[in-house]
């Protein structure tokens, strides 16, 4: 072997050394659905997402419910709680309750409150004039900051101490965060934001040996490509655990776009047919 080629194979295998190893996982055929439910369980607000529910029985939903930025105060209103009880109903659903943290620099919620949201929850699980319990707690705006990582991990702990064992932590940083983030918790969403943005750029800068606890929200989905089936696969064959998508950014109304998305993974495109 000339000197050349000794150099050649000693330069890849630096260049090799140095750059970061993406294991791929497996594609998740079982891929659930996430969906932000912010809006008021009247007027038939949520009929649509009851339908959908009811007509895809194998896909799992993770719902998150939000009466009012958070808990809102105990007792419930009766209208809340019959929403909830019904979403509880569906054997495919999991309902996680939504709290507002916003430790990301922009504004510092105080730890004590957040935990007073935790505690308003404790609540439901224990209600028993109707099927109100939590399979989750959804902590929105996650820090990305190392400098918090000790507020949200006293956050965490709170949860894991005051529910069931089998209670679920869902953090949303809506962004790539550092794998010590994943840490403690049972999902990650390290994407929220436009389809625009939902370029390959952005869907391969996610470590792949992290796709398996984490959620993909795209927002704002514009028709392109081949509809919602077609975003669908990419997540199935990337091996994400959960994803959204969007046609709007207003969780307050429901998007007709993710209708179409959930149900798609009711059918053959679920089984690698497509």
């Amino acid at each position: 072997m000339n000197m050349k080629n000794i150099l050649v194979i000693g330069a890849h295998a630096i260049l090799a050394a140095a750059a970061p190893l993406h294991k791929r996982i497996d594609p998740n055929p079982n891929l659930a659905v996430d969906l932000p439910l912010y809006s008021w369980p009247k007027d038939g607000n949520w009929d649509g997402v009851f339908s959908t529910v009811s007509s895809s029985p194998k896909v799992t939903y993770n719902i998150i419910v939000n009466p009012q930025n958070g808990p809102s105060t105990w007792p419930l209103d009766d209208e809340y709680v019959q929403g909830v009880a019904k979403l509880n109903s569906y054997p495919n659903t999991n309902v996680y309750g939504y709290i507002h943290t916003c430790m990301n620099g922009h504004c510092e919620r105080p730890v004590s409150e957040i935990i007073d949201d935790i505690y308003t929850y404790t609540n439901w699980t224990s209600y028993t004039g109707a099927d109100i319990h939590l399979d989750g707690i959804f902590v929105d705006e996650a820090p990305q900051d190392t400098k918090y990582r000790k507020d949200l991990t006293q956050v965490t702990s709170t949860i894991r101490d005051k529910f069931p064992s089998s209670i679920k932590i869902w953090t949303n940083p809506g962004c790539i965060v550092d794998a010590e983030y994943y840490e403690g918790v049972d999902r990650v969403t390290a994407f929220e934001d436009t389809y625009e943005k939902w370029m390959d750029p952005a869907r391969t800068t996610i470590p792949w040996d992290l796709h398996d606890k984490t959620s993909v929200m795209i927002l704002n989905y514009d028709g392109q490509s081949d509809g919602p089936a077609s975003q669908a696969k990419i997540l199935i064959d990337r091996g994400f655990q959960s994803g959204l998508l969007y046609g709007m950014e207003d969780y307050q109304q429901l998007s007709s776009t993710w209708q179409s998305f959930a149900k798609s993974l009711g059918g053959d495109e679920a089984n690698g047919t497509y």
